[in-house]
């Protein structure tokens, strides 16, 4: 799930997350809303985070995905 190409990325450019996101997840159930913030490491309620808070909770989330990947490669290589 990428929502925003990069036409979407230029008209929200200015616009704060907490305005565009429920924008971009309106028609969307709870559950796609949570496997999109899950795919791409978002932290649920991240639009309303600060952004500091964001990026620290966004870099456990990404360690975790490097996590996993790297797991699957060394079962697949065992």
């Amino acid at each position: 799930y990428a929502f925003i190409d990069w036409k979407d990325n230029m008209d929200i450019l200015d616009d704060a997350p907490s305005v565009y996101y429920p924008i971009v997840c309106a028609g969307l159930s709870d559950e796609q809303i949570r496997v999109m913030e899950e795919e791409n490491a978002l932290p649920h309620g991240w639009e309303n985070m600060a952004y500091e808070d964001f990026l620290i909770e966004r870099r456990k989330l990404m360690a975790a995905k490097i996590k996993a990947a790297f797991e699957i490669l060394k079962k697949a290589a065992t």
